[in-house]
């Protein structure tokens, strides 16, 4: 028999299909089967976690690229799947229903930030990308939202087991490392 006629049965949909119907000749699922597995997978919290960390890795591997800093990875799966259970946006205080949640570093890793538990936080689409690079502490403050900062420290430090005024320090001096690398590359532009 050909292999462009060879047929394979997919061992969900249970339907006879073309070898090439399938990723490898070794899959039990055809391609179509495999991708709506993959779209339910994504669309529940594990693997909304799942992507957020594999997000989080290539992103702490471009900025020790850009930084040509090691940073510290010791996320896991299931510190990311438990900052994304929180229901709430630790920026805007506002409820998230569960396809808005998205993970942030507090602290940008780019901007000495790690990729650990006690720098990330959940929050909403919106936020997260108005924050974009900026420390947390300063994002805060650009708001109004002074309630929401409070909670956001009390959360570092909760999670850091620090106390406040440390997860505070911790914070201020994260926004002091941005205007400090902010100002040396305006320095540098204008030699």
């Amino acid at each position: 028999m050909n292999r462009a006629t060879e047929l394979k049965r997919c061992s969900k949909c249970k339907q006879p299909k073309p070898i090439d119907a399938f990723y490898r000749e070794n899959r039990s699922q055809c391609k179509e089967c495999e991708r709506e597995q993959k779209k339910h997978f994504r669309g529940r919290i594990k693997g909304k976690a799942s992507q957020a960390l594999q997000d989080s890795r290539k992103a702490r591997r471009k900025a020790e690229e850009l930084t040509g800093e090691p940073i510290t990875d010791e996320l896991t799966l299931i510190q990311v799947v438990w900052t994304l259970s929180s229901a709430e946006c630790s920026y805007c205080g506002k409820e998230i229903p569960e396809s808005e949640r998205s993970l942030d570093h507090i602290t940008p890793m780019k901007h000495g930030g790690s990729n650990t538990f006690d720098n990330i936080t959940c929050a909403c689409k919106c936020c997260n990308a108005s924050k974009n690079d900026l420390p947390a502490i300063l994002f805060l403050l650009q708001s109004a939202e002074s309630r929401e900062a409070r909670k956001l420290i009390d959360g570092v430090s909760l999670r850091g087991h620090k106390s406040f005024h440390e997860a505070f320090i911790e914070l201020a001096d994260s926004a002091k490392f941005y205007f400090d690398k902010r100002a040396e590359q305006a320095l540098r532009a204008n030699e």
